[in-house]
């Protein structure tokens, strides 16, 4: 969702102690029991892994509804099967939704220097071709017009998110964009030595929510409402 949780995976993943994945969830392609789910998630995270911490990333849409897979394996099986540590990563809800939308315009979505590809939203590789990092923090960066009811859909929702993550795990840690990335205070939470760690992708955003929406004072109208929802 465009809050820096890839940026957070990859930095946790460079640690000796921990192997983080990117998103499962997304590659599940089952639907139903429950002993399903944790044969998948065993083989994914306990047979292809000597890691003393492991862990993948989960986005609020995998979350949707009291019916979806995804939601029942957070409320049952990793409260009540695993030891698990949920890490909530947390953005000012503007720079979401302008990233998410330069990323919708751009198809650009994260870079990783070391093997010059892009990520996709569908999580398929894209390779850049002969396109250099700055052309494609150029073609990422360019100004977009925001849709303000869009905008406010955008905040109740992220809202309702937040909440059911504090809902469903109470003893999570809270994580912010701008503190990365400092993760002293998340390897303390997962109990392994701090390390020397190294992300795995470039940032492409540049500029100020300012310089990048075009309608700006139009949404600024329109924030003070809408940001303590």
């Amino acid at each position: 969702m465009r809050t820096g949780t890839t940026w957070l995976s990859t930095l946790l993943d460079s640690h000796p102690s921990i192997d983080c994945d990117h998103e499962l969830l997304h590659r599940m392609k089952y639907r139903g029991r429950a002993i399903d789910a944790k044969e998948y998630l065993d083989r994914c995270l306990f047979e292809s892994s000597s890691a003393s911490v492991r862990g993948f990333k989960v986005m609020y849409h995998q979350m949707r509804g009291p019916k979806s897979i995804s939601c029942h394996i957070f409320s049952h099986l990793f409260r009540e099967t695993y030891d698990c540590k949920v890490i909530h990563m947390l953005r000012n809800k503007l720079d979401v939704y302008v990233s998410h939308c330069l990323g919708t315009q751009s198809k650009l979505w994260n870079i990783l220097p070391d093997k010059q590809q892009v990520v996709a939203k569908t999580g398929r590789m894209y390779n850049c071709g002969n396109a250099t990092f700055e052309d494609c923090v150029e073609k990422y960066n360019k100004p977009v017009v925001i849709d303000i009811e869009h905008l406010k859909m955008f905040y109740k929702k992220y809202a309702i998110w937040e909440n059911k993550i504090k809902e469903i795990f109470p003893d999570h840690i809270e994580v912010h964009y701008e503190d990365l990335p400092n993760v002293s205070e998340i390897l303390q939470y997962l109990e392994v030595n701090d390390a020397p760690l190294q992300a795995g992708t470039q940032k492409l955003r540049q500029f100020s929510n300012k310089e990048l929406i075009i309608n700006y004072d139009e949404v600024m109208s329109v924030i003070p409402n809408y940001s303590a929802t």
